[in-house]
């Protein structure tokens, strides 16, 4: 790698930001170092705009700025429900808002780094909504930072990949993960089936948040160790765990108490506020690097259960060439690309289900084309996912050169999967 380049983590919460990177001298993940707030490493997900010289503030200077009545401050800009927000007679969108946030956030990197730039960064949310990672992706490209060097992943997929960089016995058999944010206790486990080439990984959500909030903790209800005790032993019941991790603002040891010790019976217990920036940065690592790191096919529910091939010449031999890989999101499937037919009217699409391990072929019939000769027609094959089981497949018949002109007639069909 080289040494000039940065490979960064960044968690955007609606509450908290955080940010790390990948130390390649003692290959480890670090934070970044913010100085202020709960948590040194803890960025509140604030903005504020100055009355006076309508200066721009992030973090605990915002809110600073708020109390003291200097300022406008600005929150919330992460959920989902936020379409834009008025600041002294101007509208500000959500794109606006954040490219201002990040830009301020990745100064700390650079006032760690002068020197350095960023190879690769990988953006950490709580849910894939689609239209905020649309924002982020736009916010991070008004910085200079397009999407090849850019991920957004979810936080269940950066549970996923940090769980399973660590120690082998970590994760003989399923993680728990425990949860508590603004909105209350949550809960993730890791399922596993070593059988299956690549390794299947599927997480487990369960809810707890009517019955454990985050008023409940900051209030320190009466009950509350007892509550907490309830549920994970019904979560954990009859569940063989090698691995239990606490994370979120909610928790901590000071009223955990003697809940630590009863988690820790037969099995690890974590407990830190870095998981997911640690997870987005390990995730941005192994993007660049694939050296020592676990395969496996995550089945969440945006990740489609099968894989889409076809069988092509390629480097003097027949291959079967993968074209969507199990596990790919749905709404990352944008595959487009150009093959030379040897007399065929037809192509073939290998369609494999990773759940219930069977192989189907499917054929599309090029309706109307008569190669003049053999390898005189170049098609483009479009491939692209509506929903998780709708795959389109277009192909468009482009030419090969001047002597064979393309019609660019199109041949469209909806698989069901």
């Amino acid at each position: 790698m080289d040494d000039n380049k940065l490979i960064v983590g960044l968690d955007l919460c609606n509450d908290f930001t955080q940010i790390s990177y990948y130390n390649e001298l003692t290959y480890e993940v670090e934070s970044i170092y913010c100085g202020e707030g709960k948590s040194e490493f803890m960025i509140p997900t604030a903005l504020a705009v100055t009355k006076d010289n309508k200066d721009w503030l992030m973090g605990d200077d915002a809110l600073r700025c708020g109390e003291e009545g200097n300022g406008l401050v600005v929150t919330d800009f992460i959920d989902e429900q936020f379409e834009s927000y008025m600041i002294y007679d101007t509208v500000f969108y959500r794109t606006q808002l954040l490219e201002k946030f990040l830009r301020k956030v990745l100064l700390l990197l650079k006032r760690e780094f002068p020197t350095k730039s960023i190879k690769r960064l990988v953006v950490t949310i709580r849910n894939l909504d689609l239209v905020l990672i649309d924002n982020i992706y736009d916010a991070l490209e008004n910085l200079g930072l397009r999407k090849d060097r850019v991920h957004v992943i979810s936080h269940e997929q950066s549970y996923l990949n940090y769980a399973l960089s660590r120690k082998k016995e970590l994760w003989m058999n399923d993680i728990g993960l425990f949860e508590i944010n603004e909105k209350g206790l949550l809960y993730y486990q890791i399922s596993m089936d070593r059988r299956a080439e690549p390794m299947l990984v599927g997480i487990t959500t369960k809810d707890f948040t009517d019955k454990l909030s985050y008023e409940m903790v900051q209030r320190r209800s009466e009950g509350l160790q007892y509550i907490f005790k309830n549920i994970y032993s019904s979560v954990l019941h009859k569940q063989i765990i090698s691995t239990i991790y606490l994370t979120g603002p909610g928790f901590s040891e000071e009223w955990l108490g003697p809940c630590i010790n009863d988690l820790c019976a037969g099995r690890r217990v974590f407990i830190g506020q870095n998981l997911y920036c640690f997870g987005a940065c390990i995730t941005a690592r192994n993007e660049i690097k694939e050296d020592g790191i676990v395969k496996y096919a995550y089945l969440s529910n945006e990740a489609l259960p099968y894989s889409v091939s076809m069988n092509l010449y390629s480097k003097g031999k027949m291959n079967e060439i993968n074209l969507i890989a199990t596990a790919t999101p749905w709404y990352e499937v944008k595959r487009k690309f150009q093959v030379i037919l040897d007399g065929e009217t037809e192509l073939q699409f290998i369609i494999r289900n990773a759940i219930s391990h069977t192989t189907t072929t499917r054929i599309i019939a090029l309706d109307g084309l008569e190669p003049k000769m053999n390898r005189s027609v170049r098609v483009e094959i479009r491939l692209e996912c509506t929903r998780k089981h709708e795959l389109i497949i277009d192909v468009k018949d482009v030419g090969f050169g001047d002597q064979f002109p393309g019609t660019n007639r199109i041949w469209e069909t909806i698989i069901t999967v």
